[in-house]
C-alpha cells in the first residue's frame, strides 16, 4: 500500500505547486484562526523560516515560497504580526503568514540572498539576510527523458549534487523513491528509502561511504564499521510435520529497501536497493526530498532559523 501511495504523491505534489503558481492560496480557509497578534519588540521574537521552490520548479512559472512562523521567546507561544506591522521579502509584502505553504518571494540565485525586512507597529525596523547556498540540489541521473534499464541486480544507481554546506548549517537528503507507472490508474511498483535527515559534514573533506539500514541513514564523510564475527548459535528445532493433504505456501518477504550513499565534494551516488520485480517497461519516476539548514545573523530578533526544503523529481522510461 505504501508503494502505491508514494507513486500517487508525485503528480499531486506538482499539481499543488502549479496551483500556487497560478495564484491560488491554500492558506485562506474557512474556520482558520490565526495566532494572537504580538506587540513585543523584535528582540523578544524568534523566527522559523521555511523556503520552498529554490531547488525545484513547481508548475510552468518559477516561484519561491517563504513561510514564516513567529514565536514570543518569553512564552514560546506562536503569534501573528500586529495589524500595522510590515514584513517584506526582497521588497515584496509577505506579512500574511497564515498561508499554509507561504507567500511568493522573488527567487534569488546561488550566492544571493533573501532579505527579510520587519517593521513593527511602532516603526522600529530590522533586517535579516538569508544567504542562498552556492551550488544546488539536483538529480544528475536518471535524467528527464532518459531510458533506464530496470535493475536486474536489485539496485538502482542515482547520481546527485548538493550545495556547499555553510559553516553554521548543513545539507541533507531525506528520502529517495523510484517508481513505475503504466498509467495514472495502474502503478507497477515503487522502491523508496528514508534517509532520516541529518546535516552533512562540509563537503570537500574526502570520500565517504555510508551503508544505510532500513529507514535510517546519515549523509556524511565516514566509513561503516565492520560487523561482528558471527558466533555459532543453537541448532534450530525441526518444524512440525505438515498434515497430509495440506499444501504449505512458502512465504518469501520482499527485501526492505536500503541505500548506500557515497559522496565526494558536492556530488555523490545513492545505490537504491530493493524489489524491482514488479517493474515493467513503462513510465518511470524518481523523487528525492532534500533540505538545507541555515542560521543567519538574526538582526534584532532573538533568533532566526531557516530551512530550505524541496522534492526533486525526474521522469523517464523504464526498459528491460
Amino acid at each position: 500500500m505504501r508503494r502505491r501511495s508514494v507513486l500517487w504523491l508525485l503528480p499531486l505534489l506538482s499539481v499543488t505547486f502549479a496551483m500556487l503558481a497560478c495564484g491560488i492560496s491554500l492558506g485562506s480557509h474557512i474556520g482558520y484562526r490565526p495566532p494572537p497578534a504580538t506587540h513585543l519588540p523584535a528582540s523578544q521574537l524568534r523566527l522559523e523560516v521555511y523556503i520552498t521552490g529554490q531547488y525545484e520548479q513547481y508548475g510552468a512559472t518559477p516561484i519561491t515560497l517563504v513561510r514564516i512562523r513567529i514565536f514570543e521567546t518569553p512564552t514560546a507561544r506562536e503569534v501573528s504580526l500586529a495589524d500595522k506591522a510590515i514584513l517584506t521579502c526582497n521588497g515584496v509584502d509577505i506579512e500574511n503568514t497564515s498561508d499554509a505553504l507561504g507567500r511568493t518571494c522573488p527567487q534569488q540565485p546561488p550566492g544571493g540572498a533573501y532579505r527579510l525586512v520587519y517593521t513593527d507597529e511602532h516603526g522600529a525596523k530590522t533586517t535579516v539576510v538569508i544567504p542562498v547556498l552556492n551550488g544546488t540540489f539536483a538529480i544528475l541521473s536518471p535524467q528527464n527523458g532518459a531510458t533506464v534499464q530496470i535493475p536486474t541486480n536489485g539496485t538502482l544507481p542515482v547520481r546527485f549534487t548538493v550545495p556547499t554546506a555553510p559553516a553554521n548549517g548543513g545539507v541533507a537528503i531525506d528520502s529517495v523513491t523510484a517508481a513505475c507507472s503504466v498509467s495514472d490508474a495502474q502503478p507497477c511498483g515503487a522502491v523508496d528509502a528514508n534517509l532520516r535527515p541529518t546535516a552533512t559534514a562540509t563537503p570537500g573533506q574526502g570520500d565517504g561511504v555510508i551503508t544505510v539500514a532500513p529507514l535510517a541513514a546519515k549523509l556524511g564523510n565516514s566509513t561503516p564499521q565492520p560487523g561482528k564475527t558471527p558466533t555459532r548459535g543453537p541448532i534450530p528445532t525441526q518444524p512440525p510435520t505438515p498434515t497430509p493433504g495440506a499444501t504449505q505456501t512458502p512465504s518469501i518477504p520482499s527485501p526492505t529497501p536500503t541505500v548506500v550513499v557515497t559522496q565526494n565534494g558536492d556530488t555523490g551516488t545513492i545505490m537504491l536497493a530493493g524489489d524491482y520485480g514488479e517493474f515493467q517497461p513503462a513510465k518511470g519516476f524518481l523523487s528525492m526530498t532534500v533540505e538545507a539548514h541555515v542560521t543567519p545573523d538574526p538582526g534584532d530578533f532573538s533568533s532566526v532559523s531557516v530551512i530550505y526544503t524541496d522534492t526533486l523529481h525526474t521522469q523517464f522510461t523504464w526498459t528491460r
